[in-house]
């Protein structure tokens, strides 16, 4: 993800594909997975197969559907 984000003269994040900025990593990680889809979706333990787009989509799936200790291998 970093061939999308540059650091501008005073240390922030610049996204490269619409010029969105933001002081945090994390929050331009956030971005690039919510907003321009650079990812190809993360897998729930729980239900084996792909169910989100960004991380904080994944991790709400499983407090949403899921009892910590029902992941498989």
């Amino acid at each position: 993800m970093a061939a999308y984000s540059v650091r501008t003269a005073e240390g922030k994040l610049c996204c490269t594909l619409c010029q969105h900025i933001t002081h945090k990593t994390y929050n331009m990680r956030s971005h690039l997975e919510g907003k321009h889809k650079l990812t190809s979706g993360y897998r729930c333990e729980g239900c084996c197969e792909v169910v989100a787009t960004t991380k904080q989509a994944l991790y709400k799936h499983k407090l949403a559907c899921h009892q910590p200790a029902t992941f498989c291998q």
